[in-house]
């Protein structure tokens, strides 16, 4: 249920108390080895700006479940804003690849990769 409700935050909300209490809702799973509650935490982490906490939380995310483009592209985003470009590239990449080309953040992503450059 707060997975939940972090992720309805998280995904609809643009003020910080909104923000800050997904994070707040989101802590708990970081002892999780559920990938869904490790992307909602990796997430709440970039949407708060605290882009190193983000990219080791969606690491872990990605590490139990690389097949999920979603959270390829939460890492990659959150790579870009930790100033990883290669690293970016990389994962937002994948996430097209894994079928993410119709996805909600398929033009997103692929905006980002134009500006990366090669």
């Amino acid at each position: 249920m707060a997975n939940n409700l972090a992720a309805l935050l998280l995904d609809h909300s643009q003020d910080k108390a909104s923000l800050a209490r997904a994070l707040e809702l989101a802590k708990p799973f970081a002892t999780s080895s559920d990938p869904i509650s490790m992307d909602t935490l990796g997430w709440a982490y970039y949407r708060n700006g605290d882009f190193l906490n983000a990219v080791r939380e969606l690491e872990r995310a990605v590490a139990t479940d690389a097949s999920n483009p979603l959270l390829q592209y939460h890492l990659g985003k959150s790579y870009v804003a930790a100033s990883n470009p290669v690293s970016a590239r990389q994962h937002l990449s994948r996430a097209l690849e894994l079928g993410g080309e119709t996805s909600a953040f398929a033009a997103d992503a692929r905006t980002v990769l134009k500006t990366l450059g090669n």
